[in-house]
């Protein structure tokens, strides 16, 4: 039972720990969980017999050696356990050789110094797919190891254009560490092929270093390392040092193998990132899809009955599309429905959700709004829609849309169905009573 594991991961140490996902009174994976604070290299492997990328993420998160699903082949089980008793045993002896390293010259005890750090920090990377839990644990080193004042790494990939950066100690304002990375910002990211990487074209996150002072940024200037993946620099790390350190070689080239050890995760998180948001956007216009929308609206909805706030819901339908495609032909309709896209856009503000439910039907979801400034918003919309033809070819291919809307409130609320009826069945209003127009329910 999970209640008789927990006690005994309690009282003893575990080389290895191997639990069903599901245990008769709880989640087996909270026992990894208790196993891990106490010391992060016991090894784990979950068994389950009902899989999800859900709990397979959360495993490969928590850092488990296996996720095995049922019917187990007792080969393949064997030899799993193999492979984490081996690691745990390396890890065991590196332990040691480090405690026991007093007799060896001064550059041999460095070497296996750092050979532990690579190996411990591999570790921990890769049971991480998340990329700002990368990022976090990468800056958290770097800035304990190399004694810095400040590291951040940037990265350009995939079209995103982003900094990641933390003090060693204390907590900096976004201001002070953007001033810091202009003043360098030439040796930091001048190797990027990416002609955005600018200062005012990139996301900045940041974390606070240790607690106890705040670090200086006076006096201090990188050594910079760039991150190679597949033969293309996708980044860079930074370490800052004050003027007054000591520097080495040694120092630049550990840089280099620590940078050259995190690239290839950091690309991995990133196509992970980006494999997932794919996974919920519409191919064709870019929005956000038919499941993305719907998992949308569930927290929505959950929010706003437990803030006993309102939203509100539009639902967009381009009229007569099918007229459309009948002159013009399909590539055309397609691109027609992307310029209804992009004037919807322009229309909407941050923090709105616009998604494609299905064929020529898009729906936004409005948070924090009232009925009367979402009527204001939808006909904006249509006012702009029908206002500024679609243009191809010398052709102007004039179109309107038809929207419905309804207020979800969250002193009075109703079931996710039954606010998507509601919505759906002004659209029908509006498309009945003319078509071009805005019709509340």
């Amino acid at each position: 039972s999970r209640a008789e594991a927990l006690s005994k991961v309690e009282s003893s140490s575990y080389d290895l720990i191997i639990t069903d996902l599901k245990l008769p009174d709880g989640n087996g994976m909270h026992v990894l969980e208790r196993a891990k604070s106490r010391d992060e290299f016991t090894e784990g492997i979950v068994i389950t017999g009902y899989a999800s990328l859900k709990s397979a993420t959360a495993a490969i998160n928590l850092g488990i050696s296996s996720y095995l699903t049922k019917p187990i082949s007792l080969k393949n089980f064997k030899s799993q356990v193999d492979r984490a008793l081996a690691t745990r045993d390396f890890h065991l002896r590196s332990k040691q050789l480090l405690q026991h390293s007093g007799g060896l010259d001064s550059a041999t005890k460095k070497h296996i110094w750092n050979m532990n750090v690579f190996y411990n920090l591999s570790r921990r990377l890769m049971h991480s797919i998340d990329v700002e839990q990368i990022m976090q644990t990468v800056l958290a080193e770097l800035n304990c190891i190399l004694g810095a004042t400040f590291c951040s790494v940037g990265v350009s990939l995939f079209e995103e254009n982003e900094v990641f950066a933390m003090p060693a100690r204390g907590k900096w304002d976004a201001d002070r560490m953007m001033h810091l990375l202009e003043r360098h910002w030439e040796p930091l990211y001048g190797l990027l092929e990416s002609h955005e990487f600018r200062p005012n074209n990139v996301s900045l996150t940041s974390w606070a270093g240790l607690e106890g002072g705040v670090s200086s940024d006076a006096h201090c200037s990188p050594i910079v390392a760039p991150m190679i993946a597949l033969g293309k620099t996708i980044g860079s790390i930074a370490v800052f040092q004050s003027d007054d350190t000591q520097r080495d070689n040694d120092t630049e080239r550990f840089l280099h193998v620590f940078s050259s050890l995190i690239s290839p995760m950091i690309e991995n998180a990133y196509i992970h990132k980006r494999t997932k948001s794919l996974a919920g956007t519409d191919p064709l216009t870019g929005v956000s899809n038919h499941r993305s929308f719907q998992e949308m609206l569930a927290k929505e909805i959950a929010r706003a009955k437990r803030q006993q706030a309102d939203f509100c819901l539009l639902m967009l339908d381009l009229d007569d599309f099918k007229s459309i495609n009948d002159t013009y032909g399909h590539l055309t309709g397609d691109a027609v429905l992307k310029d209804m896209v992009d004037k919807v856009n322009d229309e909407i503000r941050v923090g709105d959700f616009f998604a494609r439910y299905g064929g020529e039907e898009f729906m936004v979801l409005l948070p924090h709004t009232g009925i009367d400034g979402a009527v204001a918003l939808a006909e904006r919309i249509r006012k702009h829609i029908a206002s500024i033809p679609y243009e191809t070819y010398g052709k102007h291919i004039s179109y309107t849309v038809s929207i419905g809307l309804s207020l979800f409130s969250g002193n009075m609320p109703r079931e996710k169905v039954r606010l998507i009826q509601d919505v759906d069945d002004a659209l029908y209003m509006s498309k009945t009573e003319g078509k071009n127009r805005v019709t509340v329910r």
